[in-house]
């Protein structure tokens, strides 16, 4: 494994951790609907 390999599977595991954190928290704390996601990010995605 080189170090460009390494580096990939720290950052697959970091987004592994954080999508596993905002599932978490949709759980606990409700889920966003389309609208507040595209507020958030500022966006119009229709």
């Amino acid at each position: 494994m080189d170090k460009d390999d390494n580096g990939k599977n720290q950052a697959s595991h970091k987004l592994m951790a954080e999508l596993s954190k905002g599932e978490q928290s949709g759980k606990e704390k409700g889920w966003l609907d389309m609208a507040d996601v595209e507020t958030k990010l500022g966006v119009n995605l229709a």
